[in-house]
């Protein structure tokens, strides 16, 4: 049996979606001064053969991988208020999710 890998070389871009319901359907407000939390697109360019890349999943679609300078775009909550910025994973644990 043969393995077959595909590698998507140049500029990529993945996007990371953690929780959409939970993000979408609801409306999040800020632990700190309880402002309206709004969605605000994060990206980063990364190279899969810089040290950092290791915190980045670089798989892409069919099996594949990515390789040289990817893309990653993913969503964080800005407090419309404050201005303070919020991961998903840090509303949820305070939200209790």
């Amino acid at each position: 049996m043969k393995l077959k890998f595909k590698f998507w070389f140049g500029n990529s871009t993945k996007h990371i979606i953690d929780n959409p319901i939970w993000l979408y359907t609801k409306k999040h407000y800020c632990p700190e001064c309880r402002g309206e939390l709004r969605r605000v697109d994060i990206s980063k360019v990364v190279n899969s053969k810089s040290p950092e890349a290791r915190d980045y999943d670089f798989s892409a679609p069919g099996g594949g991988f990515y390789h040289g300078n990817v893309k990653f775009i993913w969503t964080e909550l800005r407090c419309s208020r404050c201005g303070k910025q919020y991961t998903v994973k840090e509303i949820k644990k305070r939200e209790n999710y």
